[in-house]
């Protein structure tokens, strides 16, 4: 289906292509200092470049560098190289361990760009990371491990400015040696702007990792900024005695203005107004669904359901008319929409609360009126018809044999039929050159033969496509016909059915109705969903995942998963249901789409080294369950390995990828590391604490500067305080 969306107050962008698009700005994400600061790597929110048009890759020039703090200075404020996605080189003199905080920035306004031709402006946020004191730490068990210290990443005010909760870059402690949980006392508070005050600087509570209380007299409002640090330079450590430095970034948030909000419940809550978020129409124009930002009802104090009433519906564009009041709600928020005329595809659907003090949140706030997110494109009806009452009568030993029909009715203007799918069922033999014909009539005779012949027979169960013709559709009803050669040998029963919407391709229009999976000619009808893939992945330990997709949906309500757990012989064979689309939103079906849809459902309640076989339903609008052939069977979960293990990386020779097995029986500090044939580091792919399990790691054969290594024998070498092993992989070019 197609949607037009509109946004409040921004400009049209050009994109690349010509067309419009977003006037969103490119941000820096985030900024990060390598453990030795030879490199800065900063991620930005889209794909950017350094000229307009969507082309030319940044350059170091697009940057500007600066340092505040400490003791070391920075050689240039030109960065002294780029590669990746992005990481800077920067030069220092002197001993970093003060403080040193690196400031990155776009050179000029007109230095970086996205693909819309927005300029990313020299005021950034996040875009600051303070430089590492590049001392070597000893681990908690003794060994050697990294030199960074932990670092603020995040810092997240309360809606009702009660609490501040701040991320760290690491797990952390107050005390060397990876022990001790951390306090209050490990933390100051400060204030700057406005005119509430912090009443202490040290925070009121500690809870979880890590939510501070704070103290506030007086209301919020005039942007004060809370910033929280380490109390001390000993006060915050990491597993491997790394102390957090009192300067950070990131460690800052804005109290909300707190107009106060009662809840349901009596308690002050959050002042965020309920929001549209999209807006949905259905294939046959029936119904408009929306969702919102949050749970929404129709008075004050988190009660009362939303009815029609709350609602206000409009209509702009094209000659079909709708009525202002939604014929009937259902679900969160489906709105029944009653039409008048015939869609052509332009009119654009508008719903609105139908006034300020219709919709609220848990909280008591209103939506407004103005909405974003709040609008949908009608779709120009094709409906499917009268195509399963066709009886063809086919000779042997003849050409333009038809065996199959369809009809297509009430499309708008301009709609045309331009490709369609048909499968060829029933064992057959001496059937070729299939071809597509277009009739003005319900019989075969004088037609139009349309797209190219497939002059082969795919064979029972296959199928023949045809594609590149524009046959127009019209108001009234089009026939159309499949037919083949029949030789004089030919043996056999042959029909076609329509594989799925996907079958059909209409230009200016969208396919609605019962087209999916009726019978061309009688006999067999298709599953109402095409599932084209459905695998398992076990390779964490006591679950598996499960995968399928479709290539597409007709009036699909979701799916049944079903296990069965071998007990050794076929008489005690059980399947049990262990989730359905009625309990796992993870298995609701989408209705009708011609779009691959991927699905993803992870079982945990199985055994570790205990086997399995699953097995898939779908479930159609009608309640019909059918149970779909692909069965993956003697699925085995995963146990804990009983003991260390570093496998043979494969392939070997690779290029450009090769993949690292390795075993973890124990919680424990896994570090791999790929050396070259004179032993020196080419790069450290793994370094963290790892849990129990069998794992995977990729390396693409780059070096740590993100450049490709050379044709060559290289060792990867995987340490931990147990255990330590070296296998050998070949790189060729």
């Amino acid at each position: 289906m197609n949607m037009t969306q509109v946004f409040a107050g921004t400009d049209s962008a050009q994109s690349a292509a010509g067309g419009i698009g977003d006037t969103q700005k490119p941000t820096f994400t985030a900024t990060t200092a390598a453990g030795d600061n030879s490199t800065l790597t900063i991620t930005l929110s889209e794909t950017v470049y350094n000229a307009t048009g969507g082309s030319g890759a940044l350059e170091t020039s697009d940057f500007t560098l600066s340092k505040s703090s400490g003791t070391a200075t920075l050689t240039s404020s030109l960065p002294s190289s780029i590669s990746g996605t992005y990481t800077l080189g920067i030069t220092l003199t002197g001993s970093p361990g003060a403080g040193e905080t690196i400031t990155v920035v776009p050179s000029s306004s007109a230095a970086i760009y996205d693909a819309y031709g927005n300029a990313a402006v020299t005021s950034q946020s996040n875009n600051t990371a303070v430089l590492n004191t590049t001392v070597t730490a000893q681990s908690a068990s003794g060994g050697i491990g990294d030199t960074q210290r932990p670092t603020f990443t995040a810092a997240t005010v309360a809606g009702d400015n009660s609490t501040l909760t701040i991320t760290l870059s690491e797990t952390v402690y107050n005390a060397t040696g990876g022990s001790g949980a951390l306090e209050t006392s490990d933390f100051t508070l400060s204030k700057s702007s406005g005119t509430a005050t912090l009443t202490s600087s040290l925070p009121s509570s500690i809870s979880g990792t890590y939510t501070l209380g704070i103290t506030l007299t007086g209301s919020p409002g005039a942007g004060e900024t809370i910033t929280v640090v380490p109390s001390s330079s000993a006060a915050i450590y990491d597993a491997y005695g790394n102390a957090a430095v009192t300067s950070q970034s990131n460690n800052t948030a804005v109290l909300n203005t707190t107009v106060t909000a009662q809840s349901a419940s009596g308690g002050i809550g959050d002042t965020q107004r309920p929001t549209f978020t999209a807006a949905t129409v259905a294939g046959d124009n029936s119904t408009l669904t929306i969702t919102l930002s949050e749970t929404v009802y129709n008075a004050t104090g988190g009660s009362g359901a939303l009815e029609t009433s709350d609602f206000t519906l409009s209509k702009s564009g094209g000659t079909a008319t709708i009525a202002s009041l939604p014929s009937s709600i259902s679900g969160t928020c489906t709105l029944g929409m009653t039409l008048t005329g015939t869609p052509e595809g332009s009119e654009i659907i508008t719903v609105a609360p139908s006034s300020s003090t219709a919709i609220y949140d848990a909280y008591g706030n209103a939506a407004l009126a103005d909405q974003s997110n709040n609008t949908a494109l009608l779709n120009t009806t094709v409906t499917f018809a009268n195509g399963n009452d066709y009886s063809p009568v086919v000779t042997v030993n003849n050409i333009n044999q038809a065996f199959g029909r369809f009809a297509l009715t009430g499309a708008g203007s301009g709609s045309h039929l331009t490709a369609t799918t048909i499968k060829i069922n029933e064992t057959h033999n001496g059937a070729s050159n299939f071809k597509l014909w277009a009739s003005v009539d319900n019989a075969f005779g004088s037609d139009s033969q349309i797209g190219s012949t497939v002059a082969t027979d795919p064979g029972a169960g296959n199928t023949v496509s045809f594609s590149e013709f524009s046959s127009s559709i019209g108001t009234s009803t089009r026939y159309y016909f499949i037919s083949s050669d029949l030789a004089s040998d030919a043996t056999g029963l042959i029909r076609g059915l329509l594989v799925n919407n996907g079958a059909l391709t209409i230009s200016d229009g969208t396919l609605s109705g019962s087209i999916a999976n009726d019978v061309l000619s009688g006999g067999d009808v298709s599953l109402p969903i095409e599932l084209s893939s459905f695998t398992a992945d076990n390779t964490r330990f006591s679950e598996i995942t499960l995968e399928w997709v479709t290539e597409s949906e007709f009036e699909n309500l979701g799916f049944i998963l079903e296990r069965c757990h071998e007990l050794g012989s076929s008489d005690s064979e059980v399947w049990l249901e262990i989730a359905s689309y009625l309990t796992d939103d993870a298995l609701l079906g989408q209705g009708s789409v011609t779009q691959q849809m991927e699905y993803t459902f992870t079982d945990k309640t199985v055994e570790p080294s205990e086997t399995y076989d699953y097995r898939l339903a779908d479930v159609s609008y009608a309640g019909e369950i059918v149970y779909h052939s692909l069965v993956l069977t003697d699925i085995e979960a995963r146990s804990i390995p009983k003991s260390f293990a570093l496998h043979s990386p494969y392939p070997n020779p690779f290029n450009p990828t090769t993949t690292i097995h390795f075993d973890i029986p124990n919680l424990s500090y896994v570090r791999i590391t790929i050396y070259d044939i004179r032993g020196r580091e080419v790069i450290l792919i793994r370094d963290t604490m790892t849990e129990p399990g069998v794992y995977r790691q990729i390396w693409n054969g780059v070096k740590e500067d993100g450049c490709q290594v050379g044709t060559g024998i290289y060792f990867v070498r995987m340490v931990t305080t147990e255990f330590s092993a070296m296998r050998k992989v070949l790189f060729l070019k």
